[in-house]
């Protein structure tokens, strides 16, 4: 029987590196390593959301130095996870997501839980922590499009012409 995540992976197409890092989280989850599900899980998004920073062209507002030095950090294989987090949490005049404070600070939460899972700490982590983080990736992996990507420019498009947001 497929988890409702394995069912939305298979809707949604994730980059390959991403879809084995879901996959090996699914397998982790279904044998009980819920640690291990939330850590490959949050690799997944991280993977996603890298792919699609490398592919987005240099924000307005971000000076292009600053995005060839991102992008460089980008393909390091040492630094990508903790540059994706920092470009989620860059804030006006030179942001690369144009998202809410909400979901930077949901963002920030989950990062905090993987942590927990990593090192190892205190905090328990369960099938619910599990459920709840892919909850948030279907709910909102499709918000993280970096600034003047095709994705980006193409929702610009539907909200401009949704008469539910623009009369």
């Amino acid at each position: 029987m497929k988890l409702p995540f394995e069912q939305w992976l298979d809707e949604n197409n994730p980059p390959l590196e991403a879809m084995v890092a879901f996959r090996e989280s699914v397998l982790a989850f279904k044998t009980g390593a819920y640690r291990a599900a939330l850590m490959f899980s949050y690799v997944g998004m991280g993977l996603c959301l890298r792919r699609r920073l490398m592919a987005a062209a240099c924000p307005t507002g971000v000076p292009e130095g600053q995005w060839t030095a991102i992008n460089g950090a980008l393909q390091n294989e040492h630094k990508w996870d903790d540059q994706v987090f920092d470009c989620t949490q860059m804030k006006p005049p030179k942001v690369i997501f144009d998202v809410d404070d909400h979901l930077r600070a949901e963002m920030s939460y989950w990062r905090s839980r993987r942590n927990d899972c990593a090192h190892f700490k205190s905090n328990e982590i369960g099938a619910p922590h599990v459920e709840s983080f892919w909850l948030y990736l279907k709910s909102n992996l499709g918000r993280w499009v970096p600034n003047g990507s095709k994705n980006d420019v193409l929702d610009r498009i539907v909200q401009h012409f949704d008469p539910n947001l623009t009369p």
